[in-house]
């Protein structure tokens, strides 16, 4: 026999006699182990949700948007319940999202969303109201000044019931009587024009281009501000930025201030499906203990089975033989073994690798370290144990009446969850060390 086979027949003994020594060790030596499910999920760890729906979610508890649950802030998950262990980044959601709805409601104008954003990140919002921003034809190539007089202007009209009409290519030769020319491809555009009706994805396009109207304008603003905003740079400090994606305005104007909060509650999964860096932050495993990024264990072992626990979690289908053939594929990530030569590294840290189990949404949940996010697809296990209201974060992060939350360190906030009871008390800790600047009114 080959060096190699020598090696990878020694490494199958010793990962089934270390499988029939936690057996007989009893129910928690067995779950301390890395299997195709991921790393044990201790009990009682606090989880976090912002949401526009807490009455609705109180009553009738969580539902993925393929469940009829609606579309907020445009995350690319449809299949599934996200959670942060982070309270500082669920309060971080939840603040601009009640700002949203207010402007959705039309209780905040787009101008008083721009000064008041003036005050609070006054080095964001030179950047937020030029790059990427969907009106900055208006601001662009001007000083800060008078892009931002020019911007306010435009933004007045608006309130007023004008649209914002970006023709793109298309570059329209015939323009309604009193529209106002921006350049060859944005104009604005008379209350009085007809624009085209919402579609389901809560848009108002036809072959002319794409029209906002006030609500759509004042969650482009918000976003592109909120994206300026970071820890380094010029913009350092300004505030924190929950990565808004989209939204649909037109649902968020049936809501109200009140129903916005962040639940805290508890995933009742046995086990959790981390990728590398997620399995750091968690706690299970050091950096040293994993290598670096790309490495075997880091790469292979823990992000390739983190995709395998996703595309069996998003196909929802643990026997392959009995799955569509548009899903087979997924299917069969079920049971797919942890990594090809697993069985050469009989332990990743302190956690036997033992590649058994069928990966399922009733045994498992993935866990992102990019976003702190936990991506539940069964969303009866999320249970909902308090409501934190959004007077209550104002309270708890001394907030006053700011409409973006302030800037903190993410990485610095504990989000470790084992061994069990690990996990730091003072969640807000770090961002109530953030500086904190209440805007003058």
């Amino acid at each position: 026999m080959s060096r190699d086979g020598t090696l990878l027949a020694l490494g199958t003994v010793a990962a089934l006699a270390g499988g029939a020594a936690l057996s007989r060790r009893g129910s928690r030596a067995e779950a301390e182990v890395y299997d195709r499910n991921g790393f044990p999920w201790p009990a009682g760890v606090p989880a976090y949700h912002a949401t526009a729906f807490v009455p609705e979610i109180v009553r009738e508890g969580f539902k993925t948007r393929e469940m009829g649950a609606a579309e907020m802030l445009g995350g690319r998950w449809r299949r599934s319940v996200s959670v942060t262990l982070s309270l500082p980044r669920a309060a971080s959601i939840a603040l601009p999202l009640e700002t949203l709805i207010r402007g959705a409601r039309g209780d905040l104008s787009c101008v008083q969303l721009l000064d008041a954003l003036a005050l609070e990140t006054p080095k964001a919002i030179r950047m937020g109201i030029v790059s990427g921003y969907d009106l900055q034809a208006v601001t662009m190539r001007k000083p800060y000044e008078v892009a931002f007089r020019d911007l306010r202007a435009v933004l007045a009209r608006i309130d007023r019931g004008w649209s914002w009409w970006s023709a793109g290519l298309t570059r329209p030769d015939n323009v309604p009587r009193g529209t106002i020319r921006i350049d060859d491809a944005h104009f604005l555009v008379p209350p009085r024009v007809p624009v085209p009706p919402l579609n389901e994805h809560g848009d108002r396009r036809d072959d002319r281009g794409w029209f906002m109207r006030a609500p759509q304008v004042f969650f482009e603003t918000l976003k592109s501000v909120l994206s300026s905003c970071g820890g380094f740079g010029e913009t350092a400090g300004d505030c924190f930025n929950p990565r808004f994606m989209g939204t649909r305005m037109d649902v968020l104007a049936k809501r109200r201030p009140e129903d916005v909060g962040v639940l805290l509650a508890e995933v009742k999964l046995p086990r959790v499906c981390p990728d590398a860096r997620g399995a750091v932050r968690l706690g299970y495993v050091t950096e040293d203990e994993i290598g670096h990024p790309g490495s075997y264990l880091s790469n292979d072992v823990l992000d390739g089975n983190e995709h395998n626990c996703q595309q069996a979690l998003e196909s929802g289908i643990t026997d392959p033989a009995r799955a569509d053939p548009a899903a087979e594929y997924q299917a069969r990530r079920a049971q797919a073994p942890i990594g090809g030569g697993w069985t050469l590294y009989p332990k990743i840290g302190a956690w036997p690798l033992v590649d058994t189990g069928v990966r399922q949404r009733s045994t498992t949940f993935l866990f992102h370290a990019g976003e702190e996010e936990g991506i539940v697809y069964d969303p009866s296990a999320v249970v909902v144990r308090r409501v934190l209201p959004v007077a209550e974060i104002r309270r708890r992060f001394d907030l006053g009446d700011r409409l973006t939350f302030p800037y903190f360190d993410d990485d610095a906030v504990d989000v470790r969850v084992w061994p069990p009871g690990v996990r730091a008390s003072a969640q807000g800790s770090s961002a109530r060390r953030a500086a904190v600047r209440r805007p003058a009114r």
